[in-house]
């Protein structure tokens, strides 16, 4: 898988979980089972907006040659996804969710070995 590609799929799966938490908060975390109230929707809404923002711009960067502003494009999404798996394997060891967090977790994990691939890939041509 290219980079741009990789860069493609992840930033569909953000835009999607990031349309349906602004949109309908309430169907994603109760697919979850996470109690939910107006906090929570709260909170929900505004990590929906970040995820749309932000995987925008993921998908653009795909489309650029600039190695240096891909390798940052990298570099900033293995932080994200390095640390929005150790969240979500935290709420699973707290006892927060179902399944549907153990696959958000499963999710989170390749994403960041995949763009542990491409860091290290990338620095060796850099």
């Amino acid at each position: 898988m290219t980079l741009k590609s990789f860069f493609k799929l992840n930033a569909f799966i953000g835009f999607f979980f990031g349309t349906v938490l602004l949109i309908s908060p309430a169907l994603l975390l109760q697919l979850a089972n996470i109690s939910s109230g107006n906090g929570t929707y709260l909170t929900a809404h505004l990590l929906g907006i970040e995820l749309i923002g932000t995987n925008i711009l993921l998908w653009r960067m795909g489309n650029s040659t600039d190695p240096i502003i891909v390798y940052t494009a990298v570099q900033a999404r293995l932080v994200i996804e390095n640390l929005s798996f150790l969240i979500v394997l935290l709420a699973k060891v707290e006892g927060l969710g179902n399944h549907l967090l153990s696959a958000i977790a499963v999710i989170y994990l390749l994403s960041s070995l995949g763009y542990a691939y491409f860091y290290f890939t990338l620095k060796k041509i850099l």
